[in-house]
């Protein structure tokens, strides 16, 4: 469900790697470097400091990347399960239904996941003193 996304530091120029639920504002509003200590600001906000278009924007979103990839991936999981690929690749159509279906079930997981890592985000957040390490999970 996540997005993989490259940023750089603006004091030393190192490349930090971060994992995105959606493509929304909300995350830690500053990033602290393990290599040089250099704070970041960013253009995000925690999502107990959005206001209730941003709160809504970001569930809006969420939930329609899940809808979308996650239907895909359970009518062809479905169709699989059920031999529609059969006659074009064989057997090996009932292994894709099974993939199909193990990644909608993930996908729709997800979806209860949010809270709980937006809660985790504010408390490591909260924890170092209102920053982000750039080798934490933002």
């Amino acid at each position: 469900m996540a997005t993989y996304q490259t940023t750089n530091c603006g004091s030393c120029g190192i490349t930090w790697d971060s994992m995105g639920a959606v493509d929304s504002n909300i995350g830690p509003r500053k990033i602290k470097c393990r290599i040089c200590n250099g704070i970041n600001n960013t253009d995000m906000y925690l999502y107990r400091d959005a206001n209730w278009f941003g709160k809504l924007y970001y569930w809006v979103t969420s939930l329609v990347y899940v809808i979308i990839f996650g239907g895909i991936s359970l009518l062809v999981g479905i169709g699989g399960i059920i031999g529609k690929f059969e006659e074009a690749v064989g057997w090996f159509g009932y292994v894709i239904g099974f993939f199909g279906l193990a990644y909608s079930f993930y996908m729709f997981k997800g979806v209860y996941d949010i809270p709980k890592s937006i809660k985790q985000l504010e408390e490591i957040y909260d924890k170092n003193g209102g920053f982000l390490w750039s080798d934490e999970a933002y």
